[in-house]
């Protein structure tokens, strides 16, 4: 008699100890785990982080711009590009970033650059997390002024003149070269006055920009 005691409290306890172990994994679970790339997060959603970005490309549009593209990534949602003058480049050491929302939203224009040389990356993201990093690519720039137009040189006396030429747009200042040496750096003037300048004259002008000089513009050749 017992023993058959002894046997119910055991099958009673197994029982109980069985169905405390169906409730519990039936109980819907509330909180979202981490995702990891190709991992189910809970039952009722199948939850995928987008891989990294692929194909970068770079074209130079106009001065002090760059338009970037990539290939589209499955299961992304928006894109960051992040942009910075620094080769040590990631996506937590960067100078600015830029948002993209779309799937297929695969190109960006950054404007208003100021340094010939640019280091750009891009990651994907939807609601379960951000991808790694794409590759880090790097490009320069145009950034200089264009080469100043129409010089003209007049010399009413030896080593006395003027110099003009026609205004660039974007330019900070200009510089006036006479046989290849400076003479002169001033603002956005396009005349200047030449003097102390002995023997026969070649004379050169460049703009200068927010970050770079442009390159001079052909040589007037003066001779006395």
């Amino acid at each position: 008699m017992a023993v058959n005691i002894y046997l119910i409290v055991v099958m009673v306890i197994i029982v109980i100890i069985v169905i405390i172990i169906i409730i519990a994994t039936m109980t819907p679970q509330n909180d979202i785990m981490e995702c990891k790339i190709g991992e189910s997060c809970y039952p009722e959603k199948f939850c995928i982080r987008p891989a990294a970005p692929k194909n970068i490309r770079t074209d130079t549009g106009t001065r002090n711009t760059i338009k970037i593209r990539w290939r589209p990534v499955l299961y992304a949602e928006r894109y960051t590009i992040y942009r910075s003058i620094f080769p040590n480049l990631t996506k937590d050491n960067y100078e600015e970033k830029y948002e993209n929302e779309g799937k297929d939203n695969t190109s960006r224009i950054i404007e208003g650059l100021t340094s010939t040389q640019q280091y750009l990356l891009v990651t994907a993201s939807n609601f379960c997390g951000k991808s790694t990093h794409s590759k880090v690519i790097k490009i320069n720039i145009i950034c200089h002024p264009d080469i100043p137009s129409n010089l003209e040189a007049f010399f009413w006396s030896p080593g006395i003149g003027r110099a003009n030429w026609n205004e660039v747009v974007n330019a900070v200042t200009y510089k006036l070269y006479v046989n290849s040496i400076e003479v002169f750096e001033g603002s956005t003037n396009t005349t200047t006055f030449i003097t102390n300048v002995p023997g026969n004259y070649t004379v050169q002008v460049s703009s200068v920009g927010e970050c770079e000089e442009s390159p001079l513009s052909p040589i007037i050749i003066y001779e006395v």
